[in-house]
């Protein structure tokens, strides 16, 4: 199930855009529910127009591949077979990856180049709560709390 409400005011070349989403899935195997939310405030100023955009998104995996992976603890015993016990450690290191919680702070600006191709630029701020690293990838030991990402992009509309 996946629910999304959206909505979009404008005021002269003001305009304040915000969605908020859910994602629910059966909680079966390698699945996740999701929710975010972000709101974004414009201003035009011809062919220029900078933004602000705040959001939040969090991913929850399905927990019951966890509780799988530490029920076959009883199955089979730590230290009876080195190679299972490196695989369950690994597997719940993943699983525990893959819940996460993050942040975002964006500002930029948007050029409008033609009426269907316009360059931005912006600068986003992530923070990640739970010592996960968000929609992010980690370097191998890395335990940022939080990290930046400058881009600059062409979009096009055909």
């Amino acid at each position: 199930r996946y629910q999304t409400l959206g909505a979009l005011w404008e005021h002269g070349d003001f305009a304040l855009i915000s969605e908020v989403f859910e994602i629910q899935n059966l909680d079966e195997g390698y699945t996740n529910n999701a929710n975010g939310w972000y709101t974004s405030l414009q201003y035009r100023l011809g062919k220029f127009t900078p933004y602000c955009v705040a959001g939040q998104f969090t991913d929850n995996f399905n927990e019951e591949m966890e509780d799988d992976i530490q029920a076959s603890y009883a199955i089979v015993p730590v230290g009876y077979y080195a190679a299972l016990d490196d695989l369950r450690a690994t597997s719940l290191a993943v699983v525990s990856g893959l819940n996460y919680e993050q942040n975002t702070w964006t500002v930029g600006v948007r050029y409008e180049l033609l009426s269907n191709l316009s360059l931005k630029g912006e600068w986003q701020h992530f923070e990640f709560a739970y010592g996960s690293s968000g929609q992010m990838l980690q370097q191998t030991g890395d335990a940022t709390q939080s990290t930046s990402l400058t881009t600059f992009v062409l979009d096009l509309v055909f």
